[in-house]
């Protein structure tokens, strides 16, 4: 999946990361810096790029962002600090799974996020 991450702050960071380390294209852009954008795309794998806005939806299967006129809600994680977050990604394949809720609007979209 092609996911294109509008915002480098903590949660699209971490996001962003996430889903590159899943083996997801991942393009991180809108920063003040293209440097800092670099330096995330490169510590978060090989799979992740730095890119412009428009680089980032273009051809983007998802979008991180965080307002988008008619999207449909399909996650959310306003509950989850950041920090939370690549430690949990590294317990996925552990006998107990951490959980995180999510919730949406979409009964189609929802049946696609990994279980």
């Amino acid at each position: 999946m092609r996911i294109g991450v509008l915002g480098s702050g903590l949660m699209g960071s971490k996001l962003g990361t996430l889903c590159a380390r899943a083996g997801h294209d991942v393009v991180f852009s809108y920063s003040h810096s293209l440097e800092k954008l670099q330096k995330l795309a490169k510590k978060a794998g090989k799979s992740a790029r730095a890119g412009t806005p428009a680089e980032a939806v273009s051809n983007a299967d998802a979008i991180l962002a965080a307002k988008i006129p008619e999207a449909h809600v399909v996650c959310a994680f306003s509950t989850a600090p950041s920090e939370v977050l690549l430690p949990v990604f590294e317990r996925r394949k552990r006998r107990t799974v951490p959980d995180l809720v999510y919730c949406g609007d979409n009964k189609a979209a929802k049946k696609k996020l990994p279980r």
